[in-house]
């Protein structure tokens, strides 16, 4: 695979993940721990994603 194509599969898993987290928060009123630790999310994406989904931190 091209280094593009690996990033555009990249992008596009994180979309689905951070989709995955709003909805499960919001479904399940977890708080975004609860829920990174309910799906697995490595800890090395853990910030980025809390970054992508509550902004105002």
């Amino acid at each position: 695979m091209t280094r593009l194509g690996q990033m555009l599969m990249d992008e596009g898993m994180e979309l689905k993940e951070t989709d995955s987290i709003k909805k499960l928060m919001k479904n399940m009123n977890l708080t975004i721990d609860q829920t990174m630790n309910a799906l697995e999310v490595p800890a090395d994406k853990r910030e980025k994603y809390r970054k992508t989904i509550t902004p105002d931190n």
